[in-house]
This record gives structure tokens, sequence and C-alpha cells, in this order.
């Protein structure tokens, strides 16, 4: 129990516990609060293969469900998002890419959400190093974790396998008859 005027600073006892940094597991869910204006919170549905993301600012709150999160193929600091789709509107899609600094022991993340033609969010956030470090770690454990495919054309993808599952009955269909 804290007595008054007494604070608690979680990374010295990390440091005499021996565990580093990189090591620790992130969990289901991470806050993030940016150097200006933002607040960052990333949230983990397992069984749906869903990301939810909530923005807040001083005025306004962003409360997005993105389907299917993937990495770039190409560049592991990329986040890809598809739209969640139901029957009459589909929702944002996100492109989320973290900018390492080696200067400044500030770093940004760029984030871009659009909802059809129209731009929801897009903006570079300042975050601190450790966050950085904290972010990435939190997206390869949800990569590892919900199997996410590391594909940069997901619809290419699904487009090829309904095909040959197509081709797969026809030639089934065909094999019945010859019999």
């Amino acid at each position: 129990m804290a007595r008054e005027g007494q604070i608690w600073i979680a990374d010295q006892n990390r440091k005499e516990e021996g565990v580093p940094e990189n090591k620790l597991p992130i969990g289901k869910s991470l806050e993030i609060e940016s150097l200006k204006n933002y607040i960052l919170q990333f949230g983990n549905v397992e069984k749906e293969n869903k990301l939810l993301i909530t923005i807040e600012d001083r005025i306004n709150r962003y409360s997005l469900e993105i389907n299917n999160p993937h990495l770039d193929k190409n560049n592991a600091s990329i986040l890809h998002g598809e739209p969640v789709k139901g029957m009459l509107a589909k929702g944002p899609e996100l492109m989320l890419q973290i900018f390492p600094s080696v200067d400044s022991p500030n770093s940004q993340i760029y984030v871009d959400i659009v909802k059809g033609k129209k731009q929801m969010f897009k903006d570079n956030i300042l975050i601190n190093s450790m966050d950085t470090n904290r972010l990435t770690l939190y997206l390869r454990e949800l990569h590892i974790r919900n199997g996410i495919s590391s594909c940069s054309y997901p619809r290419v993808h699904r487009a090829l396998l309904v095909r040959n599952i197509v081709i797969f009955k026809i030639l089934k269909g065909l094999r019945a008859f010859k019999v």
C-alpha cells in the first residue's frame, strides 16, 4: 500500500528483477499516451480476428473495429486492416506505420483511417521510444497469436482460393459422371 506522496515506478522494479524490457509479454490490450494530443488504445478480439482501436484527443474519440489485421509482407512496421462488412454498411480501413527514430528519443506513428472515400483520421503521432518498442512487440504478438497472414494482397489470395475450390468441385463432378 502506498503512502501519501509516494510514487511507484514500474521500470525500476523490472530492472531490479533482471527481466529485459523486450522479453516481457504485452497482453491482449495496450494503451499508449502520445507526447502531444492523443491517447491510443489497442485491444484484440481473438475469436473473430479483429482489432479494436480507440484514438482520443481533447475533443474527439474514435472507436474503431478493424477486421483481419495483418502486417505488411515487405515491412513489418506497417499494419493493414480491412473494414468490417455489415449488411448495408462497411467499416473503416486502417494503415498504421511506425517510424522509429535513430537520432532523437521520440518516434512517430502514422495512422491513416479511411471509411469508403472519406478520410476519418490521418495524422502523425509522436511517442517515446519505450512506447514504440511496446507497440512493435504488441503487433508481433498479435501477428503470432492470431496466426495472421502477412500478405499484402489478401483479396487476391482469397480469389485464388475460391477459384481452386470451384475447379476442384468441377473435377469431382466430372469423375462422378465417368463412373
